[in-house]
Parts: C-alpha cells; sequence; structure tokens
C-alpha cells in the first residue's frame, strides 16, 4: 500500500492498465486541476509541467 499524501490508500496494481483505469486516474487530475488555485508565480507552462509530472507518477506506478 503506498501513501500519496491525499489520505487514500493506493495499492501498486499487479495487471494490465486497462482504458478505465487511466481514464479515471486522468478525470480526478483534470478535477484537481480545475480546483487548483494558481500562484502568481506560476505560469501555465509551469501548471502544465505540474500536471504532466502527475500522469508520469501515475505511470511510474504500474509494472512492465
Amino acid at each position: 500500500m503506498i501513501d500519496r499524501g491525499d489520505n487514500l490508500p493506493f495499492f501498486m496494481p499487479k495487471n494490465q492498465l486497462t482504458k478505465d483505469e487511466i481514464k479515471l486516474r486522468v478525470l480526478k487530475l483534470k478535477d484537481n486541476l480545475y480546483k487548483d488555485h494558481i500562484r502568481p508565480e506560476m505560469d501555465m507552462k509551469g501548471l502544465a509541467h505540474k500536471y504532466l509530472n502527475e500522469v508520469l507518477d501515475i505511470i511510474d506506478e504500474y509494472r512492465y
């Protein structure tokens, strides 16, 4: 079990990543982006980097 800091336990998947799983995770990121407060020092490019890094982190959670 991995604690990603959002108080929801996350279990590392042992099987293939399905379209529905990745879609759900990306939709959650999209919702977080909508709710995110943009700091004045963070431009749109910085915000894009932040969320693309989160997508890469999700991909890294899955085994090859």
